[in-house]
């Protein structure tokens, strides 16, 4: 069709020049600059922004008109043209994947447009630190023969110093709130004008904390608005209560090792004791379900054997209780592992295993953060916040990574990797697709030697080495029941082989 080479034009012309404005900011004034130079600099920034805004706005207007008139007459087709358009559009999706552009060029536009009005308020903020100047100047010369000259003068306005403390940003997470309250309040103390720090309020706000402010004209008598408005979405303590409370029920289970037990120890004292500061009755059976049903089996057993023996001796089993317990088996774990100094061999019997992601509970670590949740103690595939479709591409949408490859997304992307299952053009984390069941099965020496005639080994980690689209390097092995590993003693090599089983009803 004649929109392709429209669209592959519009769609490189997009790219460049939003891989040119990604670093585009605000400027930042330099205290040892002077006014004017500070004030040169920072419109020289605002032209650039506004440059950026107007050329990106344009382009991708194009390229959204053009693509959905182009799906457009792909849906017009009949089925034989659909199917031989169908590869070009393919083939143009795979080299320029446009819808993903889109989305993402339109956060980019918004984030320019967000810099460009914070340069605009610094602008006025330096004319105004200018005529400031010139006044006390004036003053001074007036006054050059007072020998009261010297105590009257007017302070200068200093420009605001947090020294090596890195600024606080609020995303809009209700749990982040209190301490940037806090910052704040150390702001507010500051001899900065309202001007000077309603900028800095609305710098170091971002998403949905900065959308909530984002109207406000930066003024003086909008700065206290400002405030209230975020201490009304995001201050009251039953939000914070209810965010504790859902940050508790998604804490990820953690496995039997001593390190990842630790891990969800630490995040449950945390949450408890923000809890009792916010006078939440913490002693609840229901609470201590949501502490206890995600503990393994043998940790839970060591548990109930010691709420049985505190019972027998009629004393109270609380929350306190379920924690102190708790601590003392982490620890005695731990210093189990400090004795003995090394990890348990893995056994040199064959097995296939119908579930490998269970080896990680026997004390290897995961290399990388999990691609939804950033968590080390479990694999992408486990995460309990994304454990549908619908949440995983959720969670992909916010983070700005390739429904392909999960890899983050960079003006320019380009992605080729399909679905290890159905083929299709998304990762297989996504699909949706059954997958086929694995059967257990645990072999001696003799069948050991039978499958290496078969199927040659190479060298590989059992629990890395799967779909190459689904390696850590794209987030983490994607291994199901499908899966089979044959793992021996360590150092030896791996086997990988897919079962895939037919049933059928004999009576239909």
């Amino acid at each position: 069709m004649h929109l392709r080479p429209i669209l592959t034009q519009l769609s490189e012309k997009v790219t460049k020049i939003f891989t040119e404005s990604a670093t585009l900011t605000c400027y930042t004034e330099y205290t040892e600059k002077e006014p004017e130079e500070n004030l040169l600099l920072a419109q020289n920034t605002a032209s650039k922004l506004r440059e950026a805004i107007e050329t990106g706005e344009s382009l991708r207007a194009s390229l959204d008109k053009y693509y959905n008139q182009y799906v457009e007459l792909m849906n017009s087709l009949g089925p034989e043209e659909y199917g031989q358009e169908e590869v070009h559009y393919q083939s143009l999706l795979n080299t320029h994947y446009i819808p993903t552009t889109l989305v993402n060029t339109q956060e980019e536009l918004s984030r320019l447009k967000s810099e460009y009005d914070l340069n605009i308020g610094l602008i006025e903020m330096l004319k105004r630190k200018m005529s400031v100047n010139v006044a006390i100047e004036s003053s001074n010369v007036s006054r050059s023969h007072s020998p009261a000259s010297f105590t009257n003068q007017t302070r200068r306005p200093q420009p605001l110093k947090l020294g090596p403390v890195e600024k606080i940003t609020f995303s809009g997470n209700v749990l982040d709130y209190p301490a940037f309250r806090e910052a704040m309040k150390v702001i507010d103390a500051s001899d900065n004008s309202t001007y000077a720090k309603f900028l800095y309020l609305k710098q170091s706000t971002k998403g949905i904390a900065f959308d909530a402010i984002k109207s406000l004209t930066l003024t003086e008598s909008n700065y206290q608005l400002a405030k209230d408005l975020l201490e009304k979405h995001f201050g009251s303590d039953d939000l914070l209560v209810d965010s504790l409370l859902k940050s508790l029920q998604n804490l990820p289970a953690p496995t039997r090792t001593a390190g990842s037990l630790q891990r969800y120890y630490f995040e449950l004292e945390s949450i408890l004791q923000q809890l009792q500061n916010q006078e939440v009755h913490t002693d609840d059976g229901i609470l201590r379900n949501m502490i206890t049903q995600k503990l393994p089996d043998q940790i839970l057993e060591r548990i109930i054997r010691r709420r049985h023996k505190i019972k027998e001796e009629n004393k109270v089993w609380n929350t306190d209780a379920l924690m102190k317990e708790l601590k003392r088996i982490i620890e005695e774990m731990l210093d189990l592992e400090r004795l003995q100094g090394k990890s348990k061999q893995v056994p040199s019997k064959v097995m296939v295993a119908i579930n490998p992601s269970k080896s990680k509970e026997q004390g290897e670590k995961i290399a990388r953060p999990c691609v939804f949740c950033q968590h080390l103690d479990h694999y992408s595939k486990d995460c309990p916040m994304a454990d549908t479709v619908a949440k995983r591409k959720d969670s992909l949408r916010k983070s700005r990574r390739c429904f392909k490859c999960l890899q983050k997304w960079e003006s320019g992307h380009k992605c080729s990797k399909t679905c290890y299952y159905c083929k299709k053009e998304h990762n297989t984390l996504l699909c949706s697709q059954p997958k086929p069941r694995a059967v257990f099965v645990t072999m001696d020496e003799d069948a050991q030697s039978e499958v290496e005639d078969d199927y040659p080994f190479y060298d590989s980690d059992p629990e890395t080495d799967a779909d190459p689209n689904e390696t850590e390097e794209h987030g983490e092995p994607t291994w199901d029941d499908s899966m089979v590993c044959v793992l021996r003693s360590s150092g030896e090599k791996a086997l990988l082989s897919t079962v895939e089983l037919v049933l059928r009803n004999p009576d239909n």
